[in-house]
């Protein structure tokens, strides 16, 4: 659900139980307070007992990826020598 609202309102929540930054890490983490940010691409992963995962990827709706992209088949279809 935060995915969606920070891709509706463009504000990204801070990251959670995050204290102390290390100084060796250059990335730059919202923590404290929410931050306005036009987000275009939001991603949520979720862990499961027994290996359960999932992935999703939201995109805003007038997001259009570039005519060359296409789409990545993570999968080999049953049967497929490829």
């Amino acid at each position: 659900m935060a995915c969606v609202l920070a891709l509706r309102d463009g504000v990204v929540p801070p990251t959670a139980n995050l204290n102390v930054l290390d100084p060796q890490c250059p990335v730059d983490v919202i923590r404290g307070a929410a931050r306005e940010l036009p987000v275009r691409v939001a991603v949520n992963n979720a862990f499961g007992f027994g290996g359960n995962t999932a992935c999703t990827v939201f995109t805003r709706p007038d997001f259009s990826r570039p005519c060359s992209a296409r789409p990545v088949r993570t999968t080999t279809p049953a049967g497929s020598t490829r």
